[in-house]
């Protein structure tokens, strides 16, 4: 009785000794990702082999049909169920794969409320599907903590915004800034200065921490260019009465001076698909020109060609700050790069008041590393003196960074130069981390996908502080399956076959590898990595024994069972996180590695 149990014990543990030895060796090398993707395609096609081969087939050739069927259905299901429920806690982060899977659901959750919220308008209720998802498809999500102004009295109006979480008031600078309402989710606002093309009548500050969909006006009027449907209730929506009270009460138009306005915007729209502004905004444009090479702090336009500069002219605004004034906070999320063009500005940290404050000159650039890297801004800003400052929305400078080859390479010179430094310093980075966001970045960066958010990835990490238990978990999950069918085939047939060793053994080294990376990328210690592993391998281990011993007298029925379910899971596992995985790294000829792992599993069956 002691000999199958302790046989199965050591096929779990050298199945599972590839882990550690992953492991370790991600502690002297660090492949490229290309590279660790042809080895994770080479491992799931031995696993999908070894599966088929020791599993599938046996079990076809048994006359065990409906064990197969059922127990892999309910491997199948037991492995999604309990992965999707370990994966809320953190475990996502134990794989690359099952932490783009995460990053995917958490976007399409944001999607479809975004969607809803956008339906409860009337000028969007009309439109068709597509462009409803090239609206929230281009729309930016932003976070606001408490306390934050999202856009004072009189600021120019560039965005129409709607809250998605948390609470947001309206001031009203008629009555001395007293609220005069609060919005709850899926409320817009901005609408009227929006649609009328004038400064904001009003000051929305949130009361809460909230998030904020963010639809760029360069974004809508790329719509209402090819929307027929949206063309049309925008024409209704310059000529509602709602536009007209707002004119008159917030910025004293007469009824002939609105008359006249609405009357140019439906020609403006029929004709050009945009919206003219009702209060006419000076963006000195001319003077940026003049001067944009010259810019200081960032060099970002020094080496741009004229249409480049002009480009960006065209979709500065320009904005006059009171002393006193804050242009941005501590924590706030980044919107816009601004520019100052006279006055001063001072840059300074409220949670460490000995840092000393920057004074800001004329011609410095200053909220580009939050901008570029999607971080909260690590300062505040506050108008020293009267300051005259352009501003680029963020909309704005990631349509540029798409076509102009001259920006991307300044871009990616400042990843060489400064951001690393920047995310160690103000964002508490770990080289680890950093080193995987400026790697992410400059692939996207050539593949024309936005650039990877500092915040996102931040805030994964803060709602996920029991992660390493979870991950723990998580790494046990896909393990079982294999425990299962080592102590079911050693039961079964006496003893495991060499190919279902191989197949695990060669699947495994991989999957830690790629996994022990991300891991110390996610700020992990390599002993605590190295842990992880070497816990899992002996519970493996522990597992398969134990499985050996309960199916000791077990009918060969109920044995085809469990190793059925241990297929099932075993080629979900493949489905959800290794083929993905191997495909999204990019891997050098993903389908032919996995054919070889898949072939050599074969041969050393034929040839054994």
């Amino acid at each position: 009785m002691l000999a199958p149990v302790l046989q199965a014990f050591w096929s779990g543990l050298l199945s599972a000794a590839s882990m550690p030895l992953g492991t370790i060796t991600s502690r002297f090398w660090r492949p490229s990702g290309r590279l660790v993707g042809s080895l994770t395609a080479f491992g799931a096609g031995a696993l999908l082999s070894a599966t088929v081969l020791n599993l599938v087939a046996d079990a076809v050739e048994a006359g065990h049909i409906i064990e197969l069927v059922i127990g892999s259905m309910l491997g199948s299901l037991f492995f999604t169920t309990v992965n999707r429920f370990v994966n809320q806690f953190g475990g996502f982060l134990r794989k690359p794969a099952t932490a783009m899977a995460h990053v995917q659901q958490q976007q399409e959750q944001q999607f479809q409320q975004f969607l809803s919220h956008v339906k409860r308008m009337d000028v969007f209720r009309s439109l068709p599907t597509d462009d409803l998802h090239f609206l929230t498809g281009h729309a930016l999500l932003s976070h606001y903590p408490a306390g934050t102004v999202i856009y004072p009295p009189k600021s120019t109006c560039e965005s129409l915004y709607i809250l998605q979480s948390g609470d947001v008031q309206l001031l009203d600078p008629l009555q001395d800034m007293q609220p005069f309402t609060t919005l709850q989710p899926g409320d817009s606002f901005s609408r009227m200065a929006f649609f009328a093309g004038t400064p904001h009548g009003t000051s929305a500050v949130a009361t809460t921490d909230c998030e904020v969909a963010i639809v760029p006006k360069d974004i809508f009027e790329d719509l209402l260019e090819t929307s027929p449907e949206l063309n049309t209730a925008t024409q209704w929506m310059v000529q509602s009465e709602e536009v007209a009270r707002y004119l008159q009460e917030r910025h004293y138009f007469t009824p002939a001076a609105i008359q006249s306005w609405v009357g140019q915007a439906v020609a403006e729209i029929q004709a050009n698909a945009r919206i003219p502004d009702a209060i006419a905004i000076e963006n000195e444009a001319a003077e940026f020109r003049a001067i944009a090479r010259q810019l200081q702090r960032l060099p970002l336009f020094q080496y741009l060609p004229n249409e480049d500069i002009e480009a960006i002219s065209n979709r500065l605004t320009y904005r006059q700050y009171d002393q006193g004034e804050t242009l941005f906070y501590q924590g706030e999320t980044a919107d816009r790069l601004y520019i100052l063009h006279t006055g001063g500005i001072a840059l300074s940290d409220p949670k460490n008041p000995s840092r000393k404050v920057k004074l800001l000159e004329s011609r410095d650039i200053f909220g580009g590393f939050s901008l570029i890297t999607g971080a909260p801004h690590s300062v505040t800003a506050v108008a020293g003196v009267l300051s005259g400052v352009w501003e680029l929305p963020a909309s704005a400078f990631k349509e540029l960074l798409k076509q102009s080859p001259e920006l991307r390479e300044a871009v990616e010179t400042l990843f060489r130069q400064k951001i690393e430094g920047y995310l160690q310093e103000k964002q508490g980075f770990s080289p680890e981390q950093s080193s995987q966001w400026l790697q992410q970045a400059s692939t996207n960066l050539h593949t024309g996908v936005g650039l990877p958010s500092v915040q996102d990835m931040m805030t994964a990490l803060a709602e996920h502080g029991n992660a390493p238990l979870a991950i723990w978990l998580g790494l046990l999950i896909d393990g079982i399956p294999e425990s299962l069918i080592i102590g079911a085939s050693v039961v079964a047939g006496g003893g495991v076959s060499g190919t279902l060793l191989a197949g695990l053994f060669i699947s495994n080294y991989p999957e830690a590898l790629s996994s022990s990376d991300g891991m110390r990328q996610q700020g992990f210690p390599f002993s605590r990595i190295l842990l992880l592993w070497c816990s899992v391998m002996l519970v493996q281990g522990i597992v398969a024994g134990l499985g050996s011993l309960l199916l000791a007298d077990a009918p060969m029925p109920l044995t085809a069972l469990i190793e059925a379910f241990g297929a099932g899971a075993i080629l979900t596992v493949l489905t959800e996180t290794m083929f993905p995985e191997a495909y999204e790294r990019r891997g050098f000829m993903v389908g032919l590695s996995m054919l070889c792992g898949f072939l050599v599993i074969i041969l050393m069956q034929t040839l054994g």
